[in-house]
């Protein structure tokens, strides 16, 4: 009876401890889920953090793209414009030229007249 009685109260520290034990696993359990969820939770928020910059960058991009491309229309515009005012004053310059040289072959015919 000693040695059932030792046997059975052996078998309630073995329980007790096991209890102990099984609560201490549930609760690492517990932690580490929460640790997960925790760390996944980051993880989504920087792929969303990432996907916002990325598009962000894209339309930066897109942006200057756009930008550089309306510089170009209007640098080629500003060129034509400069080329065509070129153009004008050359052609007042033949002009105004074409008029002196006129102007001095009519007073050398009067000389030569004279």
């Amino acid at each position: 009876a000693e040695a059932h009685e030792r046997t059975e109260g052996q078998l309630l520290s073995w329980e007790r401890e096991n209890g102990s034990l099984r609560a201490k696993l549930e609760s690492r359990d517990a932690a580490d889920k929460a640790a997960s969820k925790a760390r996944e939770q980051e993880r989504s928020e920087d792929r969303a953090a990432f996907a916002r910059e990325r598009a962000d960058l894209k339309s930066l991009i897109g942006n200057a793209q756009k930008d550089v491309e309306e510089m170009k229309i209007t640098m080629a515009a500003s060129r034509e414009l400069a080329e065509q005012e070129s153009a004008r004053r050359l052609q007042g310059a033949k002009a105004e030229a074409q008029a002196r040289i006129v102007k001095i072959e009519a007073l050398r015919r009067e000389e030569e007249e004279a």
